[in-house]
């Protein structure tokens, strides 16, 4: 065919594209051979939109196949960069220097799929793009629902990259906003390594996802990437952008849809029911979806009467899965110390460190520690040191200066609780009311199922009146924290998380 008769042909198939009757122009599409479009007329306005953007780009397709491609050999083409795709289609666009498709790789049936009887080599990377998302929205890989798609660029020149990245996602995001989509697109540029690689293969799983689940592992070590990799791309962007974890070198414009959840406004209702309670008498209210043992959760927290109330609720079918109540904290206690005891309302640090020494009977002394605190119903004084043979504990009436609590842990033999003695002059308790510290260790240790571990630390505090042993340690994978009651031995409070590399 002459260059004449091409421009002939592609000025005609325009002509139809610049119809103002669009029934008319479907029907003579589809007399057209080797092109099958399926229309019906009730769809909505929107969908005939779409319909005309896609039909739009498959002609754009033609005549960049035509002119463009008789430039671009394969066998002497110089790769640009690499592009992939992630929504639940995977797919992988090489670009040439010139921005143009080398070719496509798919990743699973569903971008076979996606791709099936479309040929996009030689095709501007833009245009190649908007007929991949085209195919992508008529087979219902992107919806209200499923509404996100992940952009990743690999390639050597970082410039580059940067530049592809803007590019494509802008495109994507544009194309979204043309055809009344309520889309997302995260975007990123990487440079893949050998691990990265043996993840992608291990897990049949493109680069970009592993990089994307590795960049939210950073923000919150707390998941694991087992815990992660079968995730939707949605979800996946839900945790991206969720405020509880703090994940960088991801770009995102849009808003990834909740709306297979509940939302937050009805988790923030279950939460307040529970309490007998609603949302507008609560405050301080932060609601952050979350994923933990293989469910998206909403953790509600918000302040009311006096308390701090933390909510973990299923995001789908709104069950409360835990929750917790604690007194809430009204002073910052710097503040607040440094103004009580310059008008006399309670003694100094030194006076409560004296009252401490005085009481333990002791002269040499190291690790001395004393922090204000408020607990017991009024301000105190928590003091800690040790000395060459055991280590002391008190807490004293910031205002009274009487000693509240005091504990003498010997050194080197915790094991023998009765070497350790402590007493509470407000309900005259002994010894054995308190478990001892080789207790709360033990306890700790079983609970986590190790026993290899280093850094072991342990403390006896209090938390709302209560006593409690504090107790850290960690092994070669992870850092564990404790809280334990000290009299009852149950566990009230623990943390896991993965060591630092």
């Amino acid at each position: 065919m002459k260059i004449t008769e091409i421009k002939k042909s592609i000025n005609n198939e325009m002509n139809y594209l610049i119809s103002s009757d669009f029934d008319s122009v479907i029907k003579k599409i589809e007399k057209r051979k080797g092109v099958i479009v399926n229309m019906d007329n009730s769809r909505s306005k929107k969908r005939m939109l779409w319909g005309a953007s896609l039909v739009a780009a498959t002609m754009l397709i033609v005549f960049a196949g035509v002119f463009g491609f008789s430039k671009l050999n394969k066998d002497n083409v110089n790769l640009l960069a690499t592009v992939i795709l992630d929504v639940n289609p995977s797919l992988e666009i090489k670009v040439s220097e010139d921005e143009k498709i080398i070719e496509v790789v798919t990743y699973n049936d569903d971008a076979k799929k996606v791709m099936e009887g479309m040929d996009l080599k030689g095709v501007e990377l833009g245009v190649g793009t908007n007929a991949i998302l085209g195919s992508m929205l008529k087979n219902g890989y992107i919806d209200s629902a499923k509404n996100s798609i992940l952009v990743t660029v690999l390639g050597d020149n970082q410039t580059k990259n940067k530049e592809i990245q803007d590019k494509v996602a802008g495109g994507i995001d544009a194309y979204f906003t043309t055809n009344s989509v309520d889309g997302s697109v995260m975007s990123q540029t990487v440079i893949s390594t050998s691990e990265v690689e043996a993840l992608a293969t291990k897990y049949n799983i493109s680069v970009g996802k592993v990089e994307l689940i590795n960049k939210i592992l950073a923000g919150n070590p707390l998941y694991t990437f087992e815990d992660l990799v079968n995730l939707s791309t949605t979800d996946l962007n839900l945790l991206a952008n969720s405020k509880k974890n703090n994940v960088t070198g991801i770009t995102t414009t849009g808003a990834a849809s909740q709306s297979e959840y509940i939302g937050r406004d009805r988790a923030l209702e279950i939460a307040t029911e529970n309490i007998k309670t609603t949302p507008s008498n609560v405050k301080n209210i932060e609601i952050e979806l979350d994923y933990d043992d293989g469910l998206m959760l909403y953790d509600v927290e918000f302040d009311y009467n006096g308390y701090e109330y933390d909510f973990e609720i299923d995001a789908i079918n709104g069950k409360i899965i835990s929750s917790d109540k604690g007194k809430e904290d009204k002073y910052d206690d710097d503040v607040y110390e440094a103004n009580a005891t310059t008008t006399g309302k309670y003694i100094s640090r030194d006076e409560a460190k004296n009252i401490a020494i005085k009481h333990a009977g002791v002269t040499n002394y190291y690790e001395f520690d004393i922090e204000f605190d408020y607990d017991y119903g009024h301000a105190v004084y928590e003091v800690e040191f040790e000395t060459n043979t055991a280590e002391y504990e008190y807490i004293i009436n910031a205002e009274t200066g009487d000693i509240i609590y005091s504990e003498k842990d010997n050194e080197d033999d915790d094991r023998n609780s009765s070497n350790n003695t402590s007493s509470n002059n407000n309900t005259n308790t002994t010894s054995t009311s308190l478990i001892s510290k080789a207790e709360a260790k033990s306890i700790a240790l079983k609970h986590a199922g190790v026993s290899d571990y280093f850094e072991y630390e342990i403390e006896l505090d209090t938390d709302d009146g209560i006593k409690v042993y504090e107790v850290s340690f960690e092994t070669k994978l992870y850092e564990y924290d404790y809280e334990i009651n000290a009299k009852t031995g149950k566990i009230i409070k623990v943390d896991k998380e993965r060591a630092d590399d």
